[in-house]
């Protein structure tokens, strides 16, 4: 917090808080200064005060949002101080009831600013003006333009020189330029367009930026082996047969490639999707629907991958591989680990096994004992009816105070509240997906029944469920699959508003997507890693001896700081592994 002072006044304020990666970023949070006193560079004195502040404790980036339609704002933060804008975001604080804000969306621009670099207008001095204009301010009335870049690598969004004034003596007229100024400059920035500039003028000046192009998409069917059999609530399986997505991309001129696993079932007994059906949308629908995207030179990001295929519906497991290939293949291109892209405060996770439904207890004892001993830090137990109560009993009895959880994959429902209060006492870190998984209010019921903190899988599937279930009763959500939420240019619906503890709290296995990456690092759930992850089938090939038992405990992480999603296939066991390829390429 910093203070601007005329004598023993106070006439301006500015607030931030640190961010991910820890000490390094700043979030300028809100700053003010008092009526009367704008105009005479308080609000300079601030940011700078700010900048040296932060630098002299080795701070080298700092965020804020301002409202892109103040063209004042706009000009001191971009042209002035010399920040990038990195994002627009629509009605980013939903409807507000201020003097300033009632009557219209909240929408926003993040803004980014190097403090390493000295402040200023990040385009040099006398270059032209953009001659092609998306969104023209014609007396006060916005015209849009939409065809007006072309080819043209340059163009300009004007906007009002006083949107305040005109709120007041013009309302109506006003109205129109929130969604004109969206239309035009998110749309732009979605695209690809950088901002670079703005002028006093009343112009936002954004370029062309180089940007990824796919090349080709090879859809990798692959079968490996287990080396004993994964019994679940569902189904016994003898063998993993995921679908691989490898993404074949253009980075400003460079060829990059790019993987992504679908993580479908053969038959649809877990999920809606299956292993062909995943295959057969994603050659059919999603992947000319990102050709089609592209094919006039816009620009294909991982975040735009959301926006693209929203038109589809469903297919989230399908969807999800694809946008974890592109990503993929955008991180490597830009030496960047999945890590970094998320912010992420840790370069390793503390992994934790998944052990299925054994024969017997004293088989799942050696097996639980053998994970241990490999270096695993916690335990997830598949438990279902008539194995749940006593396996749990008997981990607990052998091997203590573990970090310990179950996952019951839709085997119980509300009326069997009495039987899982029965392990209440084993003080698991949780109890996964027990009941149905479209029944959403009887969750919430039977967080009330139980004190084991209850964990949502299969039916948190998007950011709106994910809603649904905090406004049900007192939840801790954190979800992390992106076969349920593979929408990275979602908003983080988890974190806007931190929901109050509780004993309901939702963590889905698989990779992370953005919109649930920040959340997950905290989850009460598990006090030892960000997660309560594990790993989904730890037997599932046999291409790779197990550790040696000589390291054991030693505890074994993951490590996220790899550059792109941090997994690199073997070629010489993909190729053993491989049983059909289907390369789609761009018509």
């Amino acid at each position: 917090m910093a203070g601007a002072y005329r004598g023993a006044e106070l006439i301006g304020v500015c607030v931030g808080f640190f961010h991910p990666p820890p000490d390094r970023a700043l979030h300028s949070h809100i700053a003010g200064v008092r009526g009367g006193s704008d105009g005479a560079g308080v609000g300079k004195a601030l940011k700078h005060h700010e900048r040296a502040w932060r630098l002299r404790r080795g701070t080298d980036t700092m965020t804020w949002t301002f409202d892109p339609l103040i063209a004042r704002n706009a000009y001191f933060n971009i042209h002035r101080l010399g920040t990038a804008a990195t994002e627009y975001l629509p009605n980013f604080y939903g409807e507000m009831t201020d003097s300033i804000n009632r009557g219209q969306d909240s929408d926003r621009m993040l803004l980014a600013w190097d403090l390493l670099r000295e402040p200023g207008t990040r385009i040099a001095a006398g270059t032209p003006e953009p001659e092609a204009c998306v969104l023209y301010n014609e007396d006060g009335v916005p015209r849009l333009f939409h065809d007006s870049p072309g080819s043209a690598q340059r163009v300009r969004v004007e906007i009002p020189s006083d949107i305040e004034t005109m709120r007041i003596e013009h309302p109506d007229r006003a109205a129109r330029w929130r969604p004109a100024l969206r239309d035009a400059l998110a749309t732009l920035m979605n695209d690809g367009w950088q901002v670079t500039d703005f002028a006093r003028s009343g112009h936002y000046s954004l370029e062309r930026t180089p940007h990824q192009r796919i090349l080709s998409i090879d859809l990798i069917n692959i079968t490996l082996p287990l080396v004993s059999p994964f019994t679940t609530s569902f189904s016994t399986q003898t063998s993993r047969a995921p679908l691989l997505v490898k993404v074949t991309a253009e980075h400003n001129g460079r060829e990059v490639t790019g993987w992504g696993e679908c993580v479908v079932l053969d038959e649809p007994v877990y999920s809606p999707e299956y292993l062909d059906g995943a295959r057969e949308v994603l050659q059919r629908f999603l992947i000319p629907a990102l050709y089609t995207w592209q094919d006039p030179g816009k620009a294909l990001t991982a975040k735009l991958v959301g926006h693209v295929l929203e038109h589809i519906v469903g297919h989230r497991m399908a969807k999800a591989a694809l946008e974890m290939a592109i990503l993929d293949a955008q991180l490597r291109a830009t030496d960047i680990s999945f890590a970094s892209y998320f912010g992420t405060t840790v370069d390793t996770v503390p992994s934790g096994v998944l052990v299925g439904i054994q024969k017997s207890i004293p088989d799942l004892l050696s097996a639980v004992g053998g994970y241990i001993d490999q270096g695993y830090v916690r335990i997830k137990l598949k438990i279902q009816q008539g194995w749940g109560i006593e396996p749990v009993r008997a981990v607990r009895e052998r091997f203590g105070d573990i970090p310990l959880q179950v996952d019951a994959n839709t085997a119980y429902r509300l009326v069997d509240a009495p039987h899982l209060r029965k392990l209440d006492p084993f003080n698991l870190l949780l109890i996964e997906q027990p009941l149905a998984e479209d029944d959403l209010r009887q969750h919430a019921l039977l967080a009330r029944e139980i004190s084991t903190p209850m964990c949502l899988d299969e039916l948190i599937v998007s950011a709106a469920s994910a809603v649904d279930a905090i406004a049900l009763g007192p939840q801790q959500l954190s979800t992390s699959s992106p076969d349920a939420l593979a929408d990275t240019s979602k908003p983080n619906a988890f974190t806007t508003s931190p929901p109050p503890m509780g004993s309901l709290c939702g963590a889905a296995e698989c990779s992370r997507p953005a919109s649930a990456v920040r959340q997950m690092r905290h989850s009460p759930a598990c006090p030892d890693s960000p997660c309560p992850e594990t790993s989904r089938h730890p037997t599932a090939t046999t291409s790779r001896k197990s550790p040696n038992p000589s390291a054991s405990k030693t505890a074994r992480s993951g490590s996220l700081a790899a550059r792109g999603i941090g997994v690199e296939p073997i070629p010489a066991v993909l190729a053993e592994a491989t049983t059909a390829t289907l390369t789609v390429a761009p018509r």
